[in-house]
């Protein structure tokens, strides 16, 4: 995908088949076509795609079972999808998030489906994590476009 700060690659886990089929049919459909990175919270992701609701729900078109696996963790770079606080832990289709904390979230490993990896933009990621926010919610001041990239 590319950014104003450059472009990131990443890799998509063939483990997590039902989250990497989704957003590979997401992007099919122009999902994030124009969307921007909504939350940016230093030092732990960066969130893009559909917006949580006022109340924090996520207004998601579907759901997707969570899919974990020990060898997919939260390290730095790390693709995951987002979800409200179900107790079914399944994903919303339309949410992505990529962890920028520098060593990683393992406390939600288990938790959340991570289906992907950072292999190139690192540089990218770490401009990103230091978006400058807005006073009233974690999105950047300054929106940042996220543009898909044919795979």
């Amino acid at each position: 995908m590319r950014t104003a700060y450059g472009e990131m690659v990443f890799r998509l886990s063939s483990g997590t088949p039902l989250h990497r089929d989704n957003f590979l049919h997401q992007l099919e459909k122009g999902t994030w076509e124009g969307a921007v990175f909504n939350r940016v919270v230093k030092d732990f992701v960066v969130q893009g795609g559909c917006e949580d609701l006022p109340d924090g729900r996520i207004e998601a078109a579907s759901w997707i079972p969570g899919e974990f696996s020990d060898s997919l963790t939260h390290r730095f770079g790390a693709l995951g999808m987002g979800r409200d606080a179900n107790a079914a832990k399944q994903s919303a289709d339309c949410q992505f998030y990529i962890v920028t904390h520098p060593e990683g979230l393992s406390r939600l490993n288990g938790d959340y489906t991570i289906f992907g990896q950072l292999i190139k933009g690192e540089e990218v990621l770490r401009q990103l994590n230091h978006a400058q926010p807005n006073t009233e919610e974690a999105a950047p001041a300054i929106p940042v476009f996220i543009e898909p990239i044919s795979y």
